[in-house]
């Protein structure tokens, strides 16, 4: 069994903008993830259990005088690799929400309440890099997007200095 502390930061990137009809793609803020992970390989069999408990610290947007409230999330997720270069991972996903402030009033009605099913696939096409698609299925909540939500990812391990 392994255990890693993660930090993690997303950035506001290009120009927020809260319009009626428009759905952003971000809500114009700077968050700060702090992640405690464990997980176990179960080699000889190609499978592995891993679990994520996090804080999101969500910084107000002095732009639209919005502050969307921190949450807590967690993610566990189950995995197999099937042969040496096609993996396959069920993860459950969950996040809970705080009331969000705008215009500095609370809004209750805008806590974010969600839990996701994400089956996924990845190709490793060559040594140290990985390609991870999957979709994310949301099975209830309260406040989250409706739909699927199709995910892609890419990774990269390997030694950068060449040394």
């Amino acid at each position: 069994m392994v255990s890693s502390i993660k930090f993690l930061f997303k950035a506001p990137t290009g120009k927020f903008k809260n319009e009626q009809g428009l759905i952003p793609t971000g809500e114009g803020q700077w968050d700060f993830d702090f992640i405690f992970q464990v997980g176990r390989s179960f080699w000889p069999f190609r499978a592995y259990l891993n679990a994520d408990l996090g804080y999101r610290m969500r910084l107000k947007n002095a732009t639209i005088d919005r502050d969307p409230g921190d949450e807590f999330f967690w993610i566990g997720e189950f995995g197999y690799q099937g042969t040496d270069r096609i993996s396959v991972a069920l993860k459950f996903e969950g996040i809970r929400g705080q009331k969000s402030v705008t215009l500095g009033l609370k809004n209750a009605s805008d806590v974010k309440k969600i839990t996701y099913i994400s089956p996924s696939v990845s190709v490793q096409p060559y040594s140290g890099t990985r390609i991870e698609a999957g979709v994310r299925l949301s099975i209830n909540g309260q406040n989250f997007p409706a739909g699927l939500m199709w995910t892609i990812g890419l990774t990269y391990q390997g030694d950068l200095t060449g040394s």
